[in-house]
């Protein structure tokens, strides 16, 4: 995995934490591109990623 790779060049991170902030930079660009109409796919993907942070916290996957 690509980030398996990259955690060495980054400091003292957990790979929760890292996985975190990718999947809520996703997140942020994803709302960026929310339009009042057919956009339900963009919904969708937030959503399950919203979920995957929230497993992550927990200790999940």
């Amino acid at each position: 995995m690509k980030l398996e790779a990259l955690r060495s060049k980054i400091a003292a991170v957990t790979m929760e934490e890292i996985r975190i902030a990718v999947i809520e930079d996703e997140i942020v660009l994803l709302q960026s591109r929310l339009e009042p109409h057919d956009t339900g796919h963009l919904h969708t993907a937030i959503s399950v990623l919203t979920h995957r942070i929230k497993e992550l916290k927990n200790g999940g996957y």
